[in-house]
């Protein structure tokens, strides 16, 4: 499918409708624009391997978007820190930061060239909710989040292992996956002080491929 601007705020329209998100003129309006900016972007620096527009706006951003209904009932306060681990480019840290201004975002990536998109797409999209920083996550400290979420990072135990000093101690750590990961879950049965909660399957629009998110807390009493 060949999208211009007029169709691409229609496929964000009619999908956020389908996943009973509230999408403003002004945050589809900033969709449009990072999905033309990360475009542009991905002609020189190859900030993400999917160059097609639709599958940009299907793949990554309304599969980011796909996450706010699970999110939303797990936010428990209004200025909650979330931290994207592995964010790449801005994914799902900057959707998320364009959907839920009153958030604290953060997204922390190792990769030089994908912290600079992010930062000129803070000034491009004047998102003043969003911090980035260029770190590697098990090198990170002095931080404390409620939430953890990452996206096509690392396999669950490596994700949890190397990031649970960051979450809080009533936090949560979030990993949106594909298809329910069997051999990922059984891996992570080893860990002792973190448990899955819960599995969400979610509905992400014109997608096929299966998706899901895995809730994971801190077992009561664990000093993580």
């Amino acid at each position: 499918m060949i999208l211009n601007r007029d169709n691409i705020g229609s496929l964000l329209f009619e999908s956020c409708d389908k996943m009973n998100v509230y999408l403003s003129i002004e945050q589809k309006d900033m969709l449009e624009k990072y999905s033309s900016y990360i475009k542009h972007w991905n002609n020189i620096y190859n900030i993400t391997s999917i160059k097609n527009t639709f599958d940009i706006v299907t793949n990554h951003i309304i599969d980011s978007i796909s996450v706010l209904p699970s999110l939303d009932k797990l936010s428990i306060k209004k200025n909650i820190n979330i931290c994207d681990v592995g964010s790449g480019a801005g994914l799902p840290g900057i959707i998320l930061s364009i959907m839920r201004p009153d958030w604290n975002i953060f997204c922390v990536e190792s990769i030089g060239k994908k912290t600079a998109f992010m930062r000129q797409a803070i000034g491009v999209l004047n998102l003043s909710n969003l911090k980035i920083i260029q770190s590697r996550v098990e090198s990170l400290h002095g931080y404390k989040f409620d939430i953890l979420i990452s996206r096509a990072f690392s396999s669950l135990k490596n994700f949890v292992l190397l990031s649970k000093h960051l979450v809080d101690s009533e936090g949560l750590i979030c990993a949106m996956k594909g298809k329910i990961p069997e051999e990922e879950i059984l891996e992570f049965s080893d860990i002792k002080d973190l448990y899955i909660d819960n599995i969400e399957i979610l509905k992400v629009p014109n997608l096929k491929a299966q998706r899901c998110l895995i809730i994971i807390k801190k077992i009561v009493n664990s000093n993580l």
